[in-house]
């Protein structure tokens, strides 16, 4: 009866070896934190695809903004040794990029659409949120960042803002990433909305787990207008109301692409381009007669409406 014991006991550690053998694993890296209102929904697509596969392991880990966490994340991801890393976020595809060898294919896509059919969705989508808060022929101020992807979006930005008949005025980043020169320069230029981009100042400034903080609060406390924005962590800033491609679409096209194994190649055909609205409730308040219900109703939705 011993030795059946031990027969057993043998057969299904090689059953165990097999499964383990024949399973994949899947690393979900996040530039975010865990409880952030994006990374939740760009998680809940990527479990759409991949959660209900039997023989795949699927982890998340989080970098909450914090470029010091870098190497910790990438000593516990060699252990884990997946067959395909998700990225989420610039930062999380930055940290991959510092391995001196990438073991484990990665598989991302910007921030900023790159696809002409895509940017061409996106600046529809500004230009009639634009429209819907700024009368023709008033001011836009644009914070950007000098990297490509933030020249890239202040560009898109231009052609929303000609869409929306508004007069654009750019601001560039040497000016922004010094809070006291932001607040004269803003109360100078005296505009009728404000966009902060993305990649402004890109891994210079993160104040408990958020980008932009300083900035944002400096901007906040230099102008009443409408504060426009595309990453949701603005909204806890300052930022009112926040335009980005739905982090649900992201998560499932990334994870169909790490499926495929097909790296920074987008699905094809890729789907319609998906955005995403949130607001801060006290914006929604102040602009109660002239904010069309389309956006609250959206942002209720899909979890972004902010604050009390």
């Amino acid at each position: 009866m011993r030795w059946a014991w031990v027969a057993l006991f043998l057969l299904l550690a090689a059953g165990a070896v097999v499964t383990n053998m024949n399973s994949r694993r899947i690393l979900v890296l996040h530039e975010g934190t865990a409880d952030s209102a994006s990374t939740n929904a760009f998680g809940r697509g990527v479990g759409a695809v991949l959660g209900q596969l039997s023989r795949l392991k699927l982890r998340h880990q989080y970098l909450a903004f914090d470029s010091s966490v870098c190497q910790r994340v990438l000593a516990q991801m060699q252990a884990f040794d997946p067959h395909a890393v998700i990225a989420e976020g610039a930062g999380a595809r930055q940290c991959l990029d510092s391995q001196p060898r990438q073991a484990s294919p990665v598989v991302a896509m910007p921030d900023t659409p790159a696809q002409v059919v895509d940017q061409g969705r996106h600046v529809a989508a500004w230009g009639k949120v634009l429209s819907d808060l700024a009368q023709p022929g008033q001011r836009l101020l644009v914070l950007y960042g000098s990297d490509p992807e933030g020249l890239l979006e202040y560009q898109l930005m231009t052609d929303a803002a000609r869409v929306a008949g508004l007069h654009l005025q750019p601001l560039a980043e040497n000016t922004v990433l010094e809070p006291s020169m932001l607040e004269r320069s803003v109360r100078q230029l005296g505009a009728d909305l404000v966009f902060v981009g993305r990649t402004l100042g890109r891994g210079r400034d993160s104040v408990g787990g958020l980008p932009q903080a300083s900035w944002l609060r400096a901007l906040r406390l230099a102008t009443p207008q409408p504060i426009l924005a595309s990453r949701l962590e603005s909204l806890e800033l300052g930022a009112d109301m926040v335009l980005l491609q739905a982090p649900e679409q992201r998560g499932e096209m990334l994870a169909q692409m790490a499926l495929a194994g097909r790296g920074t190649a987008l699905p094809s055909p890729t789907p319609p381009y998906e955005m995403a609205v949130g607001l801060q409730r006290d914006f929604v308040a102040r602009q109660r007669d002239a904010l069309p219900s389309f956006y609250v109703l959206s942002a209720r939705l899909a979890g972004f409406l902010s604050g009390p």
